[in-house]
């Protein structure tokens, strides 16, 4: 799952890269196309990675409520009782993983500082802590970082995902948090179902026949019309679904590890730390107040106790 991350991230950063230097190589409208073509490429992985992650949510849901579910409880003799909480509980974990994901596009709208085509700001007041970014030739509150994909400074950027094809700012970052622990949760509690109806339906997952889940095996068996299709798919999506998980692992504690560092990504892969503030602190900046209301129903009416701007020196000092 890592080394998956890894090249997708390796070959995005190829791109910016490229787009960084662009001003090395080429000027003028020559410049200008091959930036655009650039970004037109880096756009259509945004919209091929929304795309999967939103079709892969519902078609784990689908599957669940209306085959693995049903034949787990009655394979266990579970009640009808039982069968609607186990389906309610399914639905409750896609609930909140849409609205954490519509809340990050919000979040992200909210997040931009400024860009390019902004007008310029006369008699603007000068801050001396502040940096200057040279593509929105404007002076932008510290940790403000200009994003090459969206052409965008985001406040307090941490990185741009392309499963939701915005920017991580200050003010969805929150959302990106609960969306991963959900993203696992639901992977999780979907694996968990697939498995047992694949272990009782096809092969037993974790025997000594495990290779019979391996795709190609799946695959000649079906071209030998020794195994229906349908068998396939479901082994398709027992492996999307632990890539899912893993997926959601990765993500949900590389910003545990942020909240405990008090950094951004940017920061961190840097080596640059610049506040120290303490994890509680760092947790009311991101969630507001009671952090924890936030992993059972999405908050956004809990206001975060900064604005990405100024940060508050009283509760946080520069190194």
């Amino acid at each position: 799952m890592k080394n998956i991350v890894s090249n997708v991230m390796t070959t995005s950063q190829n791109l910016i890269s490229s787009m960084e230097t662009m001003n090395d190589y080429h000027d003028g409208k020559e410049q200008f196309n091959i930036v655009s073509s650039i970004r037109r490429k880096v756009v259509l992985v945004n919209y091929a990675a929304m795309s999967y992650l939103l079709s892969f949510t519902v078609i784990l849901l689908f599957v669940s409520n209306y085959l693995t579910i049903p034949f787990y409880c009655v394979i266990q003799q579970r009640s009808p009782d039982g069968l609607f909480y186990y389906k309610a509980f399914s639905w409750f974990l896609l609930v909140n993983f849409f609205m954490n994901y519509g809340l990050i596009l919000h979040g992200a709208v909210k997040s931009l500082y400024c860009s390019p085509n902004d007008l310029p700001l006369f008699n603007a007041r000068v801050h001396e802590d502040w940096g200057m970014c040279q593509r929105c030739d404007r002076q932008v509150p510290v940790r403000t970082r200009h994003c090459n994909i969206c052409d965008r400074c985001v406040l307090k950027r941490d990185h741009h995902c392309y499963f939701t094809g915005s920017c991580i700012g200050f003010y969805n970052q929150r959302y990106f948090i609960c969306l991963a622990f959900y993203s696992m949760a639901g992977a999780l509690y979907g694996f968990y179902f697939l498995e047992n109806y694949l272990s009782a339906s096809y092969v037993t997952l974790f025997s000594v026949e495990f290779y019979k889940y391996f795709i190609p095996y799946t695959m000649v068996l079906w071209l030998l019309r020794l195994q229906d299709f349908g068998t396939v798919l479901l082994v398709l999506l027992l492996y999307l679904t632990f890539v899912g998980f893993g997926g959601g692992c990765y993500f949900f504690f590389w910003q545990c590890n942020l909240i405990l560092t008090g950094q951004t990504s940017y920061e961190l892969m840097k080596g640059k730390k610049t506040f120290q503030t303490t994890p509680r602190n760092h947790l009311r900046s991101i969630f507001g107040p009671h952090w924890y209301l936030n992993f059972l129903f999405p908050m956004p009416f809990l206001k975060s106790e900064d604005d990405g701007m100024s940060w508050n020196t009283t509760s946080t000092k520069f190194l």
